[in-house]
C-alpha cells in the first residue's frame, strides 16, 4: 500500500498556480478515501495550520482521521510546545528526528517516531547509540525509515540495513526486526494483513542465514519465490505504464534565446544539498557564457506546458558545466541550469528527444543523459542499472564543480517550499518564511 503525500513536497496554497490547484484540491478527499491511500502527510506546511488557521488544511486533516488513517507530521528542530501543540491537531507521527534526545521527547508526547537512515540524514547510527546512553530499552513505537532516498543508497537494500545497524547498535534482534515489520503495520493499521507470521496474512517471507544477518537469501512474495539462494528469480510480471497514461515526455515548444533574460536582482545560492539562501547579483548576465572563474549559472523553471518562465542565477551548483536540463522536478516543471546558453538550449532539445530525462552538454557536447520515460519523471531501467547511471551523474557534476552529495535532492528540491530560505517556483522566486512572491514567473 501506498502513502499518500497529499501536502507533502510542496504547498499547494503558495505553489500552485490558481488552475493547478484547484485542480489538485478535487483530488484530495478522492485520495483520502483511496483504500490503496493508507497515511496523510507528511505536513510540512504545518505553520499554516498552526498560525494561519488553514482551514482547507484542517478539513483535509479531519477527513483522514475520519477514514481512520493517520497523520504524518514534519517538524524538524520543532520545540516541544510546537510539537505538542502540532499533536493535539491530530499528528499520529514523525521522521525528523536528528538525535536520541529528539526521539525521547516526540514518543514523550505521543508520536509513534520513525528512526532515519537516508542518502542527505544518516542519522540512525547515532540515534540508536544515544537510546542505549540514555537506557531507553523500549522499542514498541519505533520503526525505521529511508525517507526516500536516491538510488546509490539502496545498493546493499533497504530496512535490512537498517535491522543491521540496530543489531550492531546493542538493540535486541527481536526488537531490530519487529521495527521493520510490526511495529509500522500496527501504526499504519494494516497489522490484518501484514507484518507478522499469521493466519490471514499475506505470504511474504525472508529466509535468513542468521538472525543477525538480516539480507535474505532466498524470499516469498504472495507466495510465490521472488529470489532463490541469492538468484532473483523472474517473475514475468511487467506494469503497463502506457494503458494506465504514464507516456515518454513530448514537448511542443522550444527553448528560444528570448526566453534567457537573466536580469534579475536577487539570485539563489546553494548553502547545501537543499537549502538556498538569497544573494545580491553583481554579474553581467547578458554574456553568452558566464565565467568559470565562478560558481554562478543562469537557472530556468520553465512550464512544463511551455506557458511561463522563473529566470534568475544560481549560485553553488556548478563551476564550468555549459547546460543542463531536467523535466524531473518538484513541480512536474521543466528545469534549465548552465554557464552557457548555447548548451542550455542544445539540452533542452535533446532532453525532449529522448521523452523526458536529466542531460549534461558542454561545449556542444552531450556529456551525461539519463532517459525518465515515464513521465518525463521516472526510469524504467532495473534499479542496479539506476544506481550506476546515478554514479556516473555525480562523477560528471562533481567534475564541474558540484561539491556537495546528493545532486538528485538538489534539483528536486530547488522548488520545494518546506526548506529555506528561497526557493525558484510556478509563481517566481518566493521568499519561504513570509511566503510572499519577490520576483513573479513571467508568462511566454
Amino acid at each position: 500500500p501506498a502513502t499518500m503525500y497529499w501536502w507533502a513536497r510542496f504547498d499547494p496554497q503558495t505553489v500552485l498556480r490558481e488552475e493547478d490547484r484547484e485542480s489538485f484540491d478535487e483530488q484530495v478527499l478522492d485520495w483520502i478515501e483511496h483504500d490503496a491511500v493508507i497515511q496523510g502527510g507528511e505536513l510540512t506546511a504545518w505553520p499554516d495550520v498552526l498560525y494561519e488557521r488553514n482551514e482547507q488544511i484542517l478539513h483535509w486533516m479531519q477527513e483522514t482521521k475520519r477514514s481512520r488513517k493517520p497523520l504524518e507530521a514534519h517538524l524538524p528542530g520543532a520545540s516541544e510546545r510546537t510539537l505538542v501543540k502540532m499533536r493535539l491537531l491530530g499528528m499520529d507521527s514523525e521522521h525528523e528526528s536528528m538525535t536520541a534526545e529528539d526521539v525521547i521527547t516526540r514518543l514523550s508526547i505521543g508520536y509513534h517516531t520513525g528512526l532515519r537512515y537516508s542518502s542527505i540524514r544518516p542519522d540512525l547510527p547515532d540515534i540508536l547509540q544515544g537510546l542505549e546512553k540514555m537506557g531507553h530499552t523500549q522499542y514498541d513505537h519505533m520503526m525505521f525509515t529511508t525517507d526516500g532516498s536516491t538510488p546509490g543508497f539502496y545498493e546493499e537494500g533497504i530496512i535490512n540495513m537498517c535491522i543491521r545497524i540496530a543489531i550492531e547498535a546493542g538493540v535486541p534482534e527481536i526488537d531490530a526486526y519487529m521495527m521493520a515489520t510490526y511495529q509500522a503495520a500496527r501504526h499504519f493499521g494494516i497489522e490484518s494483513r501484514v507484518g507478522s507470521l499469521n493466519a490471514g496474512r499475506a505470504a511474504h517471507l525472508n529466509f535468513l542465514r542468521d538472525p543477525k544477518d538480516p539480507t535474505p537469501h532466498s524470499v516469498i512474495a504472495k507466495g510465490e519465490w521472488v529470489k532463490k539462494e541469492g538468484e532473483v528469480v523472474p517473475t514475468g510480471i511487467e506494469i503497463p505504464w502506457e494503458k494506465n497514461g504514464i507516456e515518454k515526455l513530448s514537448l511542443d515548444w522550444e527553448l528560444a534565446d528570448k526566453d534567457m533574460q537573466f536580469s534579475m536582482p536577487i539570485g539563489l545560492e546553494l548553502v547545501n544539498d537543499v537549502i538556498m539562501k538569497p544573494y545580491a547579483i553583481d554579474t553581467d548576465a547578458s554574456v553568452e557564457r558566464l565565467s568559470d572563474e565562478n560558481k554562478e549559472a543562469f537557472i530556468m523553471l520553465m512550464d512544463r506546458d511551455g506557458e511561463w518562465m522563473v529566470n534568475t542565477l544560481l549560485k553553488g551548483f556548478t563551476q564550468s558545466l555549459g547546460g543542463l536540463v531536467s523535466s524531473f522536478s518538484n513541480t512536474g516543471d521543466i528545469l534549465v541550469i548552465g554557464k552557457s546558453r548555447t548548451d542550455m538550449k542544445k539540452a533542452f532539445q535533446r532532453m525532449n528527444e529522448i521523452g523526458g530525462g536529466i542531460v549534461f552538454v558542454n561545449e556542444g557536447e552531450v556529456l551525461f543523459e539519463l532517459s525518465l520515460p515515464l513521465g518525463g519523471v521516472m526510469s524504467d531501467l532495473p534499479l542496479q542499472h539506476l544506481m550506476k547511471e546515478e554514479r556516473r551523474m555525480k562523477q560528471c557534476l562533481n567534475e564541474h564543480g558540484f561539491s556537495f552529495s546528493d545532486p538528485v535532492y538538489t534539483l528536486l528540491f530547488l522548488s520545494s517550499m518546506h526548506l529555506p530560505y528561497i526557493r525558484i517556483t510556478p509563481l517566481g522566486i518566493m521568499d519561504v518564511k513570509k511566503k510572499e512572491v519577490l520576483f513573479p514567473s513571467i508568462m511566454r
